[in-house]
């Protein structure tokens, strides 16, 4: 019952979080486990519907810091999370990670041409 608390109603707590996220373009997901081990700790705590934001904002409050001005692009919450108090796994564009290839590719290939200039006695390098 509480799981349909947390999807179905207009004011659901789950849309409304994923609204929240998709204002700086993050798409948030929950499985299913995470769905049901947040019903189950609102059980477990005796707070029934009343206590599933608070369970909620815990989870989320660290992504919701590091969400602005960064490469995340998706959140997703699993049974994990919500169980051990682990952050949410953050998806990262890949712009990003091809952005950190591109600069190890560049220092690759200034090491390469240091190497070739060191082998062809053009020009010394000192070291240290």
């Amino acid at each position: 019952m509480l799981v349909r608390i947390l999807t179905e109603p207009r004011n659901a707590y789950v849309p409304q979080y994923q609204a929240l996220f998709q204002m700086d373009k993050v798409q948030l997901d929950f499985t299913d486990g995470a769905l049901r081990s947040i019903a189950k700790k609102a059980v477990l705590r005796h707070t029934g519907a009343r206590g599933l934001r608070s369970i909620l904002e815990r989870i989320l409050l660290q992504s919701m810091y590091d969400i602005p001005e960064s490469d995340i692009v998706g959140v997703r919450v699993d049974e994990e999370a919500v169980k051990t108090n682990k952050s949410p796994e953050y998806i990262r564009s890949r712009q990003s990670s091809s952005t950190d290839n591109h600069v190890e590719n560049s220092t690759t290939t200034t090491e390469e041409i240091k190497t070739e200039q060191n082998h062809d006695n053009k020009i010394s390098i000192p070291t240290g």
